[in-house]
Order: structure tokens, then sequence, then C-alpha cells
């Protein structure tokens, strides 16, 4: 089941397809993107505590927006990292996840310190955010992968979908109050 489920999912062979529609109104399924190379992922690792990051983030603004002539679409992630909080400003959107993403980065490309603004291109390589000409011949030269494909969509006609018919109303109803601040939803099944 898991294989007919998933194989909406194929690597499409040709560049470029039709999506069908039959007499019955069903299409075929068949949708391929017309370029075999998927978008280049930037991630920005930034905190307010940090003086030059503003900059990096507004370059990365600029980037998603379209203000580039890129070959290539980009995806725009910005992650604010913690550790720049011990300076005396908490940044409010400081996460130690994302402290521990760059961490990882840091690892995988054996470089010898974490800093901010830092910009990885695609996971494979990395630049100081705030430097348009570098960030952008980055982009240029980051490799790019094949985006996933639809192919056949008719398999998901096997599968029967039961919506429940509880509302939000009626399982809000199910939530008991202890009083002390915390509540037990009940669940009848």
């Amino acid at each position: 089941m898991g294989r007919r489920l998933f194989a909406c999912f194929r690597r499409g062979s040709s560049s470029s397809s039709r999506n069908e529609v039959h007499a019955n109104g069903k299409t075929n399924g068949t949708v391929v993107e017309e370029s075999a190379e998927g978008p280049v992922l930037v991630e920005l690792f930034s905190s307010q505590g940090c003086v030059t990051s503003p900059a990096a983030e507004l370059l990365l603004s600029r980037l998603g927006r379209g203000d580039f002539q890129l070959d290539a679409p980009v995806i725009v992630l910005a992650y604010h990292v913690d550790y720049w909080d011990y300076m005396g400003w908490k940044d409010p959107y400081g996460s130690s996840l994302s402290t521990v993403r760059q961490k990882a980065y840091v690892e995988a490309l054996r470089l010898d310190t974490m800093f901010t603004p830092q910009v990885v291109v695609q996971g494979r390589a990395q630049c100081v955010g705030n430097d348009e000409d570098t960030l952008l011949s980055t982009i240029a030269g980051a490799p790019r992968f094949p985006a996933p494909t639809f192919q056949n969509l008719e398999v998901f006609d096997d599968f029967d979908l039961k919506i429940p018919e509880s509302t939000c109303e009626e399982k809000l109803r199910n939530v008991v109050s202890l009083g002390n601040g915390s509540s037990v939803q009940l669940n009848n099944h």
C-alpha cells in the first residue's frame, strides 16, 4: 500500500507534460515541472543582538521579493539564534533550535566558528549575510536538484476518506477544567 501511496512522488523523465482531462472529468494526474532544476534554499542566521544582522535581513528580504535577476527561484528562510542574548539584549525571536541548526551547519561545513549574520546556501556553501556580491555568486554556483513531481494522482481514488462528524464546538465541550489552571479533554470513542 505504501508503495502505491507514494508513487506520485516518482521523479519525472520528461521535461514537460500535459495534464490531460478525460471524458469523465478526471485528470490523468501527470504534472511534471518545466525545468528539471528545483529552487535554491537560502538560510539566514541572525540576531537582534548583532549589529550587522539588520543589513543582512534587508538583503535577504530583497532576495525573497525578487529584486535580483537570478537563474533559479529561491526559498528564503531566516532563523534568529540565541547565543547573543548574553550581551544584555534578549532577542525575542531567538531560539535555541536555530542555534542548534546553525551549529549543525558549522560542523557539516567544517567551519571554525559560528557567526551572525551567516547565510547557508543549499546546505553546502556559506557566506557572510550582508555581502551582496558574494551571496549572489554563491546562489548562482549552488547545486540544484529536481523538485519532486506528481505523476499519478489516481492512486488516491482507492482511499475512502472519512471525515469526523464532530465539530470544533463539540470538541471544546469535552474539555473539563480542573480549576488549577489545567484541563483534561475527554475522548468519546
